[in-house]
């Protein structure tokens, strides 16, 4: 096929979706199809469409033929004069048209909504050719597909081995049983007389009917003797068998013979054949008595020859087509389609039932009876019964029922089980999406019901009736609140009630249905905009009322707000920017505003405004501007600006400014454009005041401490430049000492001498340590009270902290003979310790400080021990047997909750130092830990600033800790403790040596652990270490004392020395030394001053004797010793500039330098070491203590 079956054409069926008669279309078992006439008004009528076919036409070639365009040239005349005809008549718009023979099928239609032609088709028997006895195909499928072949036989050739019925051989095998009913009548006793006697004529005819497998039937002769075919037989009903040979008016009954008659007529009139159209037969079929039944009749006249060779009519054939189905159709539709048609006006429900009623009054076979009742809410209700049963129900019409009918009550208040009256079938029929039939024959319709109901259609008293419930909502829902209404509908008597029926009550309801909501809809709508307007004119009522209090109100709050403005101690001011005011008029100014600016009254605009130049001229352009931000920008805005009240005073005079802080902000209008403006202005005069006062302070407190800084730093770097060098010195005189007692040639009193003086070295080197201290301490405590000082966390382990701190004393342990122990408590494994997160450089001087308490008063007991032991806790150790701890000093900040300290488990360590020493009394104890306070003085000399215990117990509680004392009196030892609060840490990854240029510097400058160095013989030391193997170092001092103990000492060490005075000599030095690239250029000049070296005489050259020309490019270079603080080229300048010749290439390696500094602070260490510094060593220092961090530099660049 062309075009494949569908139940819809889309692009066609447009409108046609909500037609009702779909349902019944798909049910249909003959050929269906639906064209929308309105598509033709401005198209070709050679291609007609459909929009809708169901599945038996889509089957047919008919589809094909109508929709396509195919040139008739293509068809015989007979076929293109056929489907010509066929198309046309399918345009045709008439509300009744007659029916069609095309193709095997009589066509008829059904016009709908005057718009959807229905096509309905019912299939004919094939025609044939009287003369031949041959059927004639004309099915357009069979004549495209195949051709007829004639048939030219012998008769008696025909009716060899067929069934012929009235041969009187044995019929073959398998004949049907029609064929030897029809062998069985008796002939002999008819009209006809035996089948010998019969023509072949009438044998010819009578086998054709009898064997054929449509509805066929044969009237033969004058008397119309009747043949027919066994699918005739149902038809015939209770007339078979007796029927068959028995003339017309004896087969058939008057009732029969009364339909037919037209046909009979006919019969006697014409020569030629006819088909009469849906001619109404009553039938007992077995279904129902009379069942109405509508056929279709073609019949053509038989033509034979006569015995004189003359032509006549001998028999007729008819051909009846069983059309039932597609008129009862066509009727049911026209009552749906006038349902929709009429209820799509109604405006209400009353009017809707009305027109209910006049669509189904004209079909009174379909519905001899029929009644509507609505259902409403009442005004009261019994809250027992179901929720159906409470409502109330109005007969709103009815059609075939007396007035006052009985069963048919005009009101129901109480719906009930018991069969009364027909509302008695709701309830059930409620509870189902499903018609209710009730029928006499079972007993679920009581006749009573009926027996008085009005005849109409076929004059008979109803025998069956539907209860439908109707629901306007598409989703047909079963639920009883749902309904708004029953239909009840008689059955027709004279059909039975099957698919179709049923199928068609069910689109009687569904379009109900539909138009029902559309109608409640369009109620609510109206219902609604009653209510809206009824409630526009309540609000506009309310709404005036409301306004007019508003404007009180308004008016009201004007006024208040206005005294309220009038009485504020700040200035305001309202302006409005109209057309005539672009800039603004002033509508509101209080007093305040006046008296604060000294501005007119009478004035308002503001482009005339007088305060203008009274505005201080710093400030008037950024008023201007922040006003015009206003305007532009429309947001809010805040200035501060000063101002001479009314112009007093002069423009120079400050005092005569005031000092107003202005607010000014937009308001807008529905629009969004600026409407007016509201400000104010607050005198700040005494608060601008009190500010200068505060920044005056400030800046106070800010050159104080700058002050104090320079004076401490002063202070310290002019210390420990001369105490370097007393230590060196005393360092130098002990060594030589050392070695001159051993000498045997020495008298008693010589060795006297020699120890004197040796004792006088020791002391003047404690008296230089003391001073050191001192200096630490006070920059120490100036960090803590200046809150400079900060704990940086790392992860540690604390067992190889003490050990460190342990190594760095152990020459003072030895010098006086002194045993030092580490104990590990058992908590310790525990607690499984090893990595914690903890500030080493504060524990180490927390540490420091409590081990050299611990040797100065041990090394003179007869008794020499210093334990330090390691336990660790979860929780703080708050309680100790031997150790009181003190208070905190002030309540600090918890730093371990900070990210850097990590997540992991807070575990409290606890440090412990244990001395048997000379032991604390109660009153020494109290004053430990203060200020300023030591130990007495007649114990030791120069035994401490009192400052080292006070620093602990600071940096012990920044820790998160505290820290205590324990002793049992004197003589019996002390035993400091501390604890901190640390958290566990995860084992970083194995260390790698850092670069040297990220080395931590020296924060402790003087190792006070190395009592001196072992005694070197100067002769040994130069001869130990040969020259090539010599390393040279280049001694940059600008204090010719330092230049010549530094360099002395170093000597001693046995390293080679030259000196430079400053930065600029040190640059020229390093361009004579392999660390210069030789093909770059010399030296840069930074001070446009020329070279001098200045060295002792023993360097490879002498500043009385200087060189002619620079040195070659040979002299060696190991290390540079540079000082910070010098003339010409400072030592900061001087490593930026090394380290910037480095990236240039000029200098092709690096260049080893440590800082040795007077600068002790931490922050000073710091900037040396980002300047470029690979160390920092802080004077004073023994030499012994910088030779550790030269090799350890040297060491790290090899």
């Amino acid at each position: 096929m062309g075009i494949p079956y569908t139940k819809l054409w889309p692009s066609r069926s447009e409108g046609f979706q909500g037609i009702s008669a779909i349902d019944s279309f798909e049910r249909e078992s003959r050929p269906v199809f639906v064209v929308d006439l309105e598509k033709f008004d401005h198209q070709d009528s050679a291609r007609v469409d459909p929009v809708y076919w169901n599945e038996e036409f889509g089957q047919l070639s008919v589809l094909d033929e109508i929709s396509k365009t195919t040139p008739f040239s293509s068809y015989t005349e007979e076929e293109a004069t056929s489907l010509h005809n066929f198309k046309s008549w399918l345009l045709e718009k008439h509300e009744k048209t007659s029916s069609i023979r095309y193709g095997e099928f009589t066509w008829t239609a059904l016009v709908i909504r005057q718009r959807w032609k229905a096509v309905f088709g019912s299939a004919i028997p094939q025609p044939f050719n009287s003369s031949m006895g041959n059927p004639a195909v004309v099915s357009r499928r069979h004549s495209r597909e195949s051709s007829v072949t004639d048939m030219t036989m012998r008769p008696e050739t025909l009716f060899e081995n067929s069934f012929d019925f009235t041969s009187s051989l044995p019929l073959p095998p398998g004949a049907p049983s029609h064929i030897e009913f029809a062998r069985n009548v008796d002939w002999a006793s008819t009209l006809l007389g035996p089948t010998p006697q019969w023509s072949t004529h009438l044998r010819h005819l009578s086998n054709l009917c009898i064997s054929s497998q449509t509805h066929t039937v044969l009237f033969w002769g004058p008397k119309k003797i009747v043949f027919y075919s066994e699918s005739y037989i149902p038809i015939l009903g209770s007339l078979h068998p007796e029927c068959m040979g028995k003339p017309i008016m004896e087969a058939f009954c008057d009732a029969a013979l009364e339909a037919t008659r037209p046909i009979m007529n006919e019969f006697v009139r014409g020569r030629i054949g006819r088909t009469f159209e849906d001619l109404q037969l009553f039938q007992d079929r077995g279904v129902c008595d009379n069942e109405e039944t509508y056929f279709t009749y073609s019949y053509q006249p038989v033509v034979g020859d006569t015995n004189d060779g003359s032509a006549c009519i001998t028999a007729w054939w008819l051909v009846p087509t069983e059309t039932t189905n597609g008129k009862l159709t066509e009727r049911r539709l026209s009552t749906l389609a006038s349902i929709g048609e009429r209820t799509a006006l109604a405006k209400n429900l009353k009017s809707f039932w009305t027109k209910v009623f006049h669509s189904l009054e004209a079909n009174g076979y379909d519905v001899p009876f029929a009644a509507v009742y609505s259902v409403t809410n009442p005004t009261s209700t019994d809250p027992s019964s179901p929720g159906l049963c409470r409502k109330r129900f109005q007969l709103e019409g009815a059609i075939g029922v007396p007035a006052d009918y009985s069963y048919f009550p005009n009101v129901v208040h109480q719906l009930t089980d018991s069969l009364e009256d027909f509302t008695g079938f709701f309830l059930q029929a409620a509870e189902t999406r499903e018609s209710l039939v009730v029928r006499t024959a079972d007993g679920t319709l009581p006749t009573d019901f009926v027996e008085g109901l009005i005849l109409r259609g076929f004059k008979e008293t109803p025998q069956a009736a539907v209860v439908c419930a109707i629901r306007p909502t598409a989703l047909m829902s079963e639920d009883p609140d749902t309904v708004m209404g029953f239909l009840i509908m008689g059955l027709n008597t004279r059909r039975p009630y099957d698919q179709n029926y049923s199928s068609w009550i069910q689109s009687v309801v569904r379009q109900i249905n539909t138009s029902a909501a559309s109608v409640v809809l369009f109620e609510q709508e109206i219902q609604r905009g009653a209510s809206i307007a009824e409630q526009a004119a309540m609000d506009k009522g309310l709404f005036e009322a409301q306004l007019n209090a508003k404007v009180q109100e308004i008016e009201q709050s004007e006024q208040t707000l206005k005294r309220i403005f009038t009485s504020l101690p700040v200035g305001i001011f309202w302006i409005e920017f109209t057309p005539e005011y672009p800039l603004g008029e002033s509508i509101f100014r209080n007093d305040e505003w006046f008296r604060l600016t000294g501005d007119e009254r009478t004035n308002t605009s503001q482009a005339k405004t007088p305060l203008w130049p009274w505005i201080h001229p710093d400030d008037a352009p950024i008023l201007s501007d922040t006003y015009q931000a206003v305007l532009v920008m429309k947001e809010l805005r805040t200035i501060q600006y000063r101002i001479r009240p009314g112009g007093r005073g002069s423009e120079e005079d400050l005092s005569c400014y005031t000092t107003l802080l202005l607010s000014m902000f937009p308001l807008f209008d529905d629009a969004g454009k600026l409407k007016s403006m509201l400000g104010s202005a607050t005198d700040i005069s005494a608060q601008k005041k009190i500010e200068r006062l505060q920044n005056e302070q400030i800046q106070d407190a800010i050159t104080s401490k700058r002050n104090l800084e320079n004076f401490i730093d002063v202070t310290s770097h002019e210390m420990r430049n001369p105490l370097g060098a007393i230590i060196i010195s005393s360092d130098d005189l002990m060594e030589t000492l050392h070695v001159l007692q051993t000498h045997e040639s020495l008298t008693a009193s010589e060795l006297q001498s020699v120890r004197s003086c040796l004792e006088a070295a020791h002391t003047i080197r404690e008296c230089a340590r003391h001073q050191k201290q001192i200096a630490d301490d006070i920059l120490t405590i100036s960090k803590l009270e200046s809150g400079l000082f900060a704990i940086t966390p790392g992860e540690n382990r604390p067992v190889a902290l003490i050990e460190d701190v342990l190594r760095m004393h152990h020459s003072e342990f030895e010098s006086a003979n002194i045993i030092d122990q580490i104990e590990i408590l058992e908590t310790v494994r525990q607690l499984g310790i090893d990595w914690v997160y903890l500030d080493p450089s504060r524990v180490k001087q927390v540490l420091i400080n409590l081990l050299t308490n611990a040797i100065k008063f041990t090394k003179d007991s007869e008794r020499r021990l210093v334990y330090v032991r390691l336990s660790a806790f979860l929780d703080p150790p708050l309680r100790s047997d031997d150790v009181e701890y003190l208070p905190k000093l002030k309540e600090r900040e918890d730093t371990t909750n900070s990210p850097e300290w990590g997540d992991g488990q807070i575990v409290y360590l606890q440090f412990t130092v244990q001395d048997t020493g000379k032991g604390l009394s109660p009153d020494e104890k109290k004053i430990l830990f203060v200020k300023f306070s030591q130990a007495p003085k007649t114990h030791v000399s120069f035994g401490g600033s009192g400052l080292g215990l006070w620093i602990s117990r600071e940096l012990t509680e920044m820790h998160g800790g505290y820290i205590g004392v324990g002793s049992d009196g004197a003589g019996l030892g002390s035993t400091f403790t501390f604890y901190i609060k640390t958290r566990r840490a995860k084992a970083p990854p194995e260390a790698v040596p850092l670069p040297i240029t990220r080395r931590r510097p020296h924060l402790s400058s003087y190792d006070s652990s190395i009592d001196y160095l072992p005694i070197v013989d100067s002769e040994a030391s130069d001869n130990g270490q040969s020259p090539e193997y010599q390393k040279h170092i280049l001694l940059v001092e600008d204090n010719l004392v330092n230049q010549k103990v530094f360099s002395k000492q170093l000597r001693k060490h046995g390293y080679a020395v030259s000196i430079a005075n400053h930065g600029q000599e040190a640059l020229d030095y390093l361009a004579t030394t392999d660390f210069w690239h030789p093909q770059r250029k010399k030296s840069p000049n930074l001070t446009n001053q020329p070279y001098k070296p200045t060295t002792p005489s023993t360097t490879p050259w002498s500043s009385a004797s200087p060189p002619p020309e620079p040195p070659p490019r040979s002299n060696p270079l190991d290390l540079i010793l540079l000082d910070l603080e010098m003339p010409v080229l400072d030592g900061t300048q001087t490593i930026k500039t090394i380290r910037q010749l480095e990236r240039e290439g000029q200098i092709v390696r690096h260049v080893p330098v440590i800082a040795v500094t007077a600068n002790a602070r931490l922050e000073q260490k710091e900037q040396a070491l980002e300047a470029g510094m690979d160390d920092v060593v802080c004077k004073p220092f023994r030499v012994v203590e910088l030779v550790k961090v030269m090799e350890g530099v040297i060491g790290g660049e090899a």
